[in-house]
């Protein structure tokens, strides 16, 4: 299959409708297959008749002509964009995994997956004119209509992996795909990452209208979706939020994780989920993360480490300048730099450091704020 992958979709369920067998699998002309990825897609579809059966990916890289391996076990997770990602388990998200073929995806890449034709058809009876807008919008409509998607580490395929560029009408699929599953509280979030206007002719609202009607026929909604299938795996800022993200360099190159130490340690090769943990920044002034919270401390003070949040403490309130530096009130920002002490082999480390506010920003790769979404235009 080729094409946009909203027409990709709606391809596949024509074709799937006439296929003669009980079992249709789709591969995109962007997806190499291996010898065995076939016989632990159909055993997961055993198990789940009404599911989608999704491989493992490598990707093959375009430029090297090369496969970069993947753990495993990995599962893909969405933002508040509506994009979506793949990131490998940790070791203790492997130890604490269940000894089954299969993992449920939350969403799932639709290059490659198998289905019943049965659930298939079910799938496309709830669609107006069996299009989909891509994966995310798949992925939903799987779970709230009462089945599921399910990742299979053994089966194994490899994917070409090209630059990424935006697709004609994809910021107006978002939203369409935001307001047909996503309840208030959710398209709240969505809507503050999406600020743009979208613009939907005539014809777009009444399919719009179509689909919350066909959408009227699935018995689950997307708070039993975050509830019950998403739990922890996507960041919901508090109430009490202003700002939230991850920590990584303006140059957008580095990523900033704990160790076990407490400290941030800078990574190369920043992805959604290999940051290390998300951070809101309170409206009360904190940085924080669960229950804990950035504050300065380690060695002489100079290093950020994390500690249970006092929220009455001033060594833990941070403010903002007009460049969205995180200050503290004895005028100290939190800045990233190649670490004094030699402690981390010369590696970036998030510092306790005099602020320069009067600078250019734009010259300063430490900086911060570029990470965070403000939210309500703060």
């Amino acid at each position: 299959m080729h094409g946009q992958t909203g027409d990709r979709l709606k391809n596949k369920f024509v074709v799937g409708h006439s296929a003669k067998g009980n079992v249709v699998v789709f591969i995109d002309d962007t997806v190499v297959v291996t010898e065995n990825y076939l016989n632990p897609l159909l055993e997961t579809l055993k198990d789940h008749p009404e599911g989608i059966a999704v491989p493992s990916y490598d990707y093959f890289t375009e430029m090297t002509a090369s496969v970069e391996k993947t753990w495993s076990l990995m599962k893909w997770v969405f933002g508040w964009r509506l994009d979506i990602e793949a990131y490998e388990l940790s070791f203790q998200e492997i130890a604490n995994r269940q000894q089954d073929i299969s993992m449920p995806a939350m969403v799932f890449d639709s290059s490659a997956f198998a289905i019943y034709k049965t659930y298939l058809e079910k799938l496309g009876s709830i669609k107006h004119d069996m299009r989909y807008a891509g994966s995310t919008d798949l992925s939903f409509a799987t779970w709230l209509c009462g089945g599921g998607a399910y990742v299979v580490p053994c089966s194994r395929v490899a994917k070409v992996q090209s630059a990424s560029t935006s697709m004609p009408g994809e910021n107006k699929m978002k939203h369409m795909v935001a307001e047909r599953y996503l309840t208030e509280k959710y398209l709240r979030l969505f809507r503050q990452v999406n600020p743009a206007p979208v613009s939907l002719t005539k014809e777009e609202n009444n399919h719009l209208t179509i689909e919350k009607n066909f959408q009227k026929k699935c018995h689950r909604d997307f708070d039993w979706y975050m509830k019950t299938i998403v739990k922890e795996d996507v960041f919901v800022p508090s109430d009490e939020a202003v700002a939230y993200g991850y920590f990584n360099s303006k140059s957008g190159h580095v990523c900033f994780r704990q160790t076990p130490a407490m400290i941030f340690l800078g990574y190369y090769g920043c992805k959604m989920h290999s940051r290390g943990k998300m951070f809101e920044y309170l409206k009360s002034g904190q940085l924080r993360s669960g229950n804990d919270c950035i504050t300065n401390g380690g060695k002489g003070g100079s290093y950020m480490v994390t500690d249970t949040c006092d929220y009455n403490k001033s060594s833990f309130k941070w403010i903002t300048n007009k460049h969205r530096q995180f200050k503290s009130a004895a005028n100290q920002c939190i800045s990233h730099a190649t670490d004094p002490y030699k402690e981390n082999n010369e590696r970036q480390v998030l510092m306790f450091t005099k602020c320069a506010e009067e600078s250019n920003p734009s010259s300063f790769q430490w900086q911060l704020w570029n990470s965070f979404i403000w939210l309500d235009g703060v």
